[in-house]
């Protein structure tokens, strides 16, 4: 492998690194919504916007991590190692659902 080689597959790397992060980043800020919507009975737009933002960041990492030579199924991977690290209410679930929605192949 060459050096060209070595800086893909470190890309590639940082990139699943930062799926991994903003991942977690969506699902404390989707927990956060979740438990505000459960004490008001009502959505907040600002909440809901803050959630869209962390989702659009997760897919901006992913189409980078796949750009950078990694495979769908370890951007899935490291989704899950993500979900493990974090608490998750169905709030949460449902948001993370809806990112894997869009990267799983149909």
């Amino acid at each position: 492998m060459g050096i060209f080689g070595w800086l893909k597959e470190k890309a590639a790397k940082q990139s699943l690194f930062n799926v991994e992060i903003t991942t977690r980043t969506l699902i404390l800020v989707a927990n956060k919504a979740h438990e505000k919507i459960a004490i008001s009975h009502s959505s907040n737009p600002a909440d809901a916007s803050q959630v869209v933002a962390a989702q659009k960041a997760i897919l901006s990492d992913v189409a980078l991590a796949i750009d950078n030579g990694a495979s769908v199924e370890d951007v899935l991977a490291r989704i899950e190692v993500a979900r493990g690290k974090e608490k998750m209410t169905s709030g949460a679930e449902m948001a993370v659902a809806h990112v894997i929605s869009y990267v799983k192949p149909r």
